[in-house]
């Protein structure tokens, strides 16, 4: 447990920075993809969508509120 207290101790950015680190492990581990080329063209078209000002997003308070009342 002496590795997970100093990992949780990092910043934000270093931890996220491991987490992307061991999800491309497990992308190598499958070997290939996680995601399929359906699911990738759809991230890379929100992505773009979002780049371009026309996806719609909503404040954590905002998925809080839906999520209180399902």
């Amino acid at each position: 447990m002496d590795k997970v207290e100093e990992i949780l101790r990092l910043s934000v950015e270093e931890r996220i920075s491991i987490i992307e680190m061991i999800w491309d492990s497990l992308d190598t581990e499958q070997g290939g993809d996680l995601l399929t080329p359906e699911q990738k063209d759809d991230i890379e078209r929100r992505i773009e969508k979002h780049e371009k000002g026309e996806g719609k997003t909503v404040t954590w308070s905002e998925i809080e509120s839906r999520l209180k009342f399902k």
